[in-house]
């Protein structure tokens, strides 16, 4: 009897356990294990480090174990080896090539 009663009060506790963590939030896309350079107020660089995405946000930045305690991507990119710049817009254009592309060319 004191076995039975050992047994439930530990299976009690570990569905307490579970029931207290939060459920993991459903996102898009996680890049994990690369270098995140950030551009907050503290350009804070994490290494290894993950981005958590959706759809078109970029929902939180941190440390991988944070990231994965939080979210559950439906796809993931290893980016170790690599540099990950979360919300790098290139603005690096060549505006007098793209006016004189529209031109007709003229044989000679």
């Amino acid at each position: 009897m004191k076995t039975l009663c050992a047994l439930a009060a530990i299976v009690v506790a570990a569905i307490s356990v579970v029931a207290a963590q939060p459920a993991r939030r459903a996102i898009a896309l996680v890049v994990s294990g690369g270098t995140v350079v950030t551009q907050n107020a503290t350009h804070q660089i994490l290494s290894p480090g993950a981005v958590a995405i959706d759809g078109t946000d970029i929902v939180e930045v941190g440390d991988v174990q944070a990231i994965a305690a939080k979210y559950q991507a439906r796809e993931t990119v290893d980016a170790r080896g690599q540099m990950v710049l979360p919300g790098l817009i290139n603005t690096h254009t060549h505006a007098r090539w793209s006016c004189i592309a529209a031109w007709p060319t003229t044989s000679r």
